[in-house]
């Protein structure tokens, strides 16, 4: 896993859920615009979850996420740092 901001990750997980019911929806839909390589990725896509996606997969809800984040700082609204992972070589 990357090394990243456990806020981005929450969010990206989210973001994850939020696309997959969109997703969802437009498959149900029959929509022909979807080309049938996208209907299989996004029928596999929406059954996964955020924790079993690969590393590109998941840097596009991360990459939301952080655009999330951005915009809550625009707004001033800042979230606290997250604690420090305790060090194992440490007793």
């Amino acid at each position: 896993m990357v090394n990243e901001d456990p806020a981005v990750e929450a969010l990206a997980a989210i973001e994850h859920d939020q696309w997959a019911a969109w997703a969802t929806t437009l498959l149900k839909s029959k929509d022909d615009k979807l080309s049938e390589g996208r209907r299989a990725r996004w029928a596999r896509l929406v059954v996964s979850k955020y924790e079993e996606l690969s590393e590109e997969e998941k840097e596009h809800d991360r990459k939301w996420a952080r655009k999330a984040l951005d915009a809550l700082g625009q707004a001033g609204i800042r979230l606290p740092p997250a604690p420090a992972a305790p060090n194992p070589a440490q007793p």
